[in-house]
């Protein structure tokens, strides 16, 4: 197991060089205690009935649509065996036809807990919000409270020309927005992106707010990254960072829409761009993380790496 290897590397690391990042004590203790919350984490199965292809999109990209739905099979068995509290799917569950859905909602269903899902810019084949009764979801951006966390899930397709029809004030506004971004020659003005609204970015300042007064600490969903400015970045990034900086209470921010995956850190917060499902032909994506007191393990499974992730302390206000 994967997980294993790493402690293993660990433990030689230490002995070798007599540091490590994280201390070892810590680390055997917490898995002794075991997890506060266990979560299931995978992002891109954008699934369709379509002949595989590579695309070109700041990289290569080797997208295998039909295989998702095996790799999806193999996901939810994980988690289940697992047995996650929860799973967290960062968008783009299908690729651009509706009835796509059918399948890929079948094997939602056979999660033995709760999956919570954001939308992703693939999730819009009818240009509205139509996606949220097959994905069971009351509302494109919302949050929950549990075991000290507040889990918060964003849309960042909000204000975006797939998102909305061509000719309502919407689909102006996103106009409006991708050309002055482009103007101003932002690497991330471009058609696949998107942006919270005014209010999303007041309802989000809010839900920081009370996360802060409560001491919880905050972990972030969304489709489209924040960190570091990048071509699939979401078009008002600043505006999310800006309010991450001011409540300080962000550990973690998972998204997708990057197929290839990155991981960075910034002012403490994990900025962890999973690994698309749907890319290459035979090799998974997706992970399990486990949140304990100081730390969290990302147990990756195919593509996607183990990582060991510190919890920054978090001061109510």
């Amino acid at each position: 197991m994967k997980s294993i290897k790493l402690l293993i590397t660990l433990l030689i690391c230490v002995c070798l060089m007599g540091i490590s990042y994280f201390p070892i004590k810590s680390f055997v203790e917490a898995k002794q205690k075991g997890p506060v919350l266990t979560i299931g984490l995978m992002t891109d199965i954008q699934y369709c009935d379509c002949d595989s292809r590579k695309v070109f999109k700041i990289v290569w990209s080797d997208r295998h649509y039909r295989k998702s739905l095996k790799k999806l099979d193999e996901a939810v068995q994980t988690f289940n065996k697992k047995d996650v509290d929860f799973t967290m799917n960062a968008g783009d569950s299908i690729d651009h036809d509706f009835n796509s859905y059918k399948p890929v909602i079948k094997r939602y269903d056979k999660l033995n807990k709760p999956l919570y899902n954001v939308l992703g810019n693939h999730d819009f084949p009818n240009h509205n919000l139509d996606a949220l009764k097959p994905l069971k979801m009351e509302r494109d951006y919302y949050s929950f409270s549990k075991k000290g966390y507040r889990f918060i899930f964003l849309n960042t397709n909000e204000i975006s020309t797939y998102a909305t029809k061509a000719g309502t004030k919407e689909y102006d506004e996103a106009i409006h927005m991708l050309s002055g971004l482009q103007q101003q020659h932002k690497i991330f003005a471009e058609h696949y992106n998107g942006a919270l609204s005014k209010n999303q970015l007041a309802w989000f300042e809010k839900e920081l707010k009370k996360a802060k007064k409560l001491g919880e600490k905050v972990i972030i969903t969304a489709h489209h990254p924040v960190f570091p400015v990048k071509e699939d970045n979401a078009w008002n990034a600043d505006q999310v960072l800006k309010l991450m900086d001011k409540y300080n209470n962000v550990v973690a921010y998972f998204n997708g829409h990057s197929h290839e995956g990155y991981y960075h850190i910034r002012n403490g917060v994990h900025h962890m761009n999973l690994k698309g499902m749907l890319e290459t032909k035979n090799k998974n994506s997706f992970a399990v993380l486990k949140i304990y007191k100081n730390q969290m393990f990302l147990d990756g499974y195919g593509r996607e790496k183990d990582r060991i992730l510190k919890i920054k302390k978090v001061y109510k206000k």
